[in-house]
């Protein structure tokens, strides 16, 4: 759904308008901006939050993947600025929250399940796109396909529990928590409210 930027930050407001909507092809659980595309990915979790079984991929170092992110270029002639169909996928782990791109090279999932310890997987955003000549069919057109995986794994940053949209700026991650939201409230005594930082360790 997209609504007007303005009535979004304005603090004055406790509600929103609609203005309109397209097709994901995914849940649409989170977004990201980089490089003139918009990357909307899904929270996949077999309790509750299950996926379209279309998603449901092996990769290519044998694990299951669940959950899909797809890319839309931002294009002044599309409706709303985005193109209908998008340009690429990428297949990824379940209980993503949110992702970012670092300027080391790396793609950074948000991941956390319950009150558990949240996760940063970091992936190397080359290696990612090398040699890959998988293909995804999205409304009967095919489109690239890449895998995160044990093959393009980085490393793992342990953070506090409910960890979910993420940004980056140098080698810094921005993190906000969903725990003092009014549906689990514990963080608002504990410091969920505040939008935590995390330096990223050199490789």
């Amino acid at each position: 759904m997209l609504c007007f930027k303005s009535s979004v930050i304005d603090s004055d407001n406790d509600s929103t308008r609609v203005i309109g909507s397209f097709d994901a092809y995914n849940n649409a659980d989170f977004c990201y901006v980089y490089n003139d595309q918009l990357y909307i990915g899904e929270y996949y979790h077999s309790l509750k939050y299950r996926t379209d079984p279309s998603h449901h991929l092996t990769t290519p170092a044998g694990e299951k993947n669940n959950a899909l992110i797809t890319v839309f270029d931002l294009a002044t002639g599309g409706q709303f600025g985005v193109d209908a169909i998008p340009t690429k996928a990428y297949s990824i782990t379940g209980a993503v929250q949110g992702m970012c791109i670092t300027d080391n090279g790396e793609f950074a999932l948000s991941t956390s399940v319950f009150f558990l310890s949240s996760r940063l997987y970091f992936y190397n955003y080359d290696a990612v796109h090398y040699i890959q000549d998988n293909t995804f069919f999205i409304d009967g057109k095919p489109v690239p396909l890449y895998f995160m995986d044990n093959d393009t794994f980085t490393r793992t940053m342990v953070v506090p529990p409910k960890a979910e949209g993420i940004d980056c700026y140098g080698n810094t991650v921005y993190i906000v928590f969903e725990s003092a939201s009014n549906r689990f409230v514990l963080g608002k005594f504990i410091g969920g409210d505040y939008v935590y930082r995390f330096e990223i360790p050199n490789q």
